[in-house]
């Protein structure tokens, strides 16, 4: 369930997930706290904002987000021969920067496909990107440390192969006969737990992450 809007192209379909459970919502909410002028456009940081995070990080977010999901990256041809970036994942089509438009409707169809070698053939254009990836990284680990990151809509039971341990009020392991991975999970709330029965017995939402990430 979505619990907040955005403003990004695509954002109401955007329901694509990575390994982790991740949508390209989730990864906005990361980006715009990483966003800032170093990962900006050369030609573009003289206009970027704290209210245009968005403004020259096209290319290097739909690479990056192409790396996550896969699919492809297209172009919006611009005037100066530029194009603005955005990702199709098998029919998803989702556009994380196009808030510095300010309201201008883009033509998403039909659009040439842009490839990594072409555009990181620009040293500062790479290296942008590599700092962007590392900073999503490392924005990542914190808030997953802190319990924050990932939230998932779950069912779960015991027929779905899930077995809760260690039960009590907001917290536990859960151990998921899928690759049998350590997982720690933990409430937003306490008054989502219904007393102190085990969780997946319930539906609710749960953060979870992966110490082998």
């Amino acid at each position: 369930m979505i619990t907040k809007e955005y403003k990004f192209y695509g954002w109401e379909k955007a329901d694509v997930k990575d390994e982790r459970g991740l949508t390209p919502r989730d990864y906005y909410d990361l980006l715009e706290k990483i966003w800032t002028v170093e990962t900006c456009a050369l030609r573009l940081r003289k206009d970027w904002n704290e209210g245009n995070k968005t403004l020259g990080q096209c290319s290097i977010t739909a690479f990056l987000m192409q790396d996550i999901y896969g699919g492809k990256v297209y172009g919006i041809e611009r005037s100066g021969g530029t194009f603005h970036c955005f990702n199709d994942v098998d029919g998803c089509v989702f556009d994380l920067t196009s808030e510095q438009f300010k309201g201008e409707k883009l033509d998403y169809t039909d659009c040439p496909e842009q490839f990594r070698e072409v555009h990181f053939a620009k040293e500062e254009k790479k290296l942008r990107y590599e700092l962007l990836k590392k900073r999503l990284k490392k924005k990542w680990r914190t808030d997953r440390n802190n319990g924050t990151v990932v939230f998932i809509q779950y069912t779960q039971n015991r027929a779905a192969g899930c077995l809760f341990s260690d039960c009590y009020k907001g917290r536990g392991i859960l151990r998921s006969a899928l690759g049998g991975r350590r997982i720690d999970a933990s409430y937003p709330e306490e008054n989502e737990m219904d007393g102190d029965r085990c969780p997946y017995l319930v539906c609710g939402c749960l953060r979870l992450w992966t110490d082998d990430t």
